[in-house]
């Protein structure tokens, strides 16, 4: 069988709700803009990738192990890390936080402005955190530096992107 389009399957626990497969979309998203976007692009808009390694303990305060955001400079966060959090899935945390996140929406053209958030700008919750994540990709028209303005493209679109870009990487064209 000859297959010249590429495609993803997955496949969603008709045993779990909505907010678990909203969390297994965006682990496909993460490991795609990763990947696509380079570490150093998805670092700003995430900024909590480092904490993914700490173990799965959520101590009642913040810990050597587990230990305090950066109240004053936060980001987007990821699947497990609100912007605010310190531990895996703390999507009901109060702590406010200075995030970067709104501004993110102007991508590429960043301003630094930030806003002050908690687990109130999402509804306290996994699949409220998820919303307000996703909703926060760039979805801009366009090219900026050899990348997609709109992220989405990335997640959906990848036969686009890869017919559009894969000759250009390679040094020809279809």
């Amino acid at each position: 069988m000859d297959v010249d389009k590429r495609f993803t399957v997955m496949g969603f626990s008709y045993e779990r709700g909505v907010a678990e497969m909203l969390h297994d979309l965006g682990h496909r998203a993460e490991s795609v803009l990763q990947n696509e976007l380079g570490l150093a692009l998805w670092d700003q808009f995430d900024g909590q990738r480092h904490r993914y390694p700490q173990d799965y303990t959520c101590p009642a305060s913040p810990d050597p192990d587990h230990p305090e955001v950066d109240p004053g400079n936060t980001h987007c966060g990821n699947v497990h890390f609100p912007p605010n959090a310190y531990c895996h899935y703390q999507y009901d945390r109060d702590f406010e936080v200075q995030s970067d996140c709104d501004d993110w929406i102007n991508y590429p053209d960043l301003t630094g402005q930030k806003t002050t958030l908690n687990a109130n700008g999402w509804g306290s919750d996994q699949r409220g955190f998820l919303k307000w994540w996703f909703d926060h990709f760039p979805r801009n028209p366009g090219t900026h530096d050899g990348l997609y303005n709109n992220w989405w493209k990335y997640i959906f679109s990848f036969n686009e992107v890869y017919r559009i870009y894969l000759p250009l990487v390679l040094g020809h064209q279809n």
